[in-house]
């Protein structure tokens, strides 16, 4: 989706500040997430960062997402061109990501479902920081 000229000011504001705190949200939980990656535990302050990151992401996701539905015409006839894609795919991902983490916060699951959910996150958290970063740079024309 190429910038458009018909898209009001404040919502391409909207939209720069939004792209922003994904980033920002995103490459704080990859890097605090890679000591859990290499094998070591996530605890601590590293675990706190990563928390703190994860209300980036859980506030600026679904901003994100209406603000894609805003941009692209709202509900006219949209081609959904590869950049679109990957941007709805990241947006999926993305919910994912949060829902598996959101449901080892419930008494629904035993210990061993919640860390097959916890791995769940680790994988789809890193999947949607490559889809969203791939759909940045394909907006750039990268």
């Amino acid at each position: 989706m190429t910038s458009n000229a018909n898209t009001p000011r404040p919502i391409s504001l909207l939209w720069t500040l939004t792209l922003l705190v994904v980033m920002a949200g995103t490459v704080v939980s990859m890097l605090t997430s890679l000591a859990w990656w290499m094998g070591h535990g996530m605890h601590g302050n590293r675990l706190l960062l990563h928390m703190m990151a994860s209300g980036l992401l859980v506030v600026g996701l679904p901003a994100y997402a209406i603000l894609l539905v805003l941009r692209s015409g709202c509900c006219g006839t949209a081609t959904l061109d590869r950049g679109a894609s990957l941007r709805w795919a990241a947006v999926l991902l993305g919910t994912l990501m949060i829902a598996t983490m959101f449901l080892c916060m419930l008494p629904l699951l035993a210990t061993p479902e919640q860390a097959f959910m916890i791995q769940m996150h680790g994988w789809l958290g890193w999947s949607f920081a490559v889809t969203f970063f791939l759909s940045v740079l394909r907006r750039k024309g990268v």
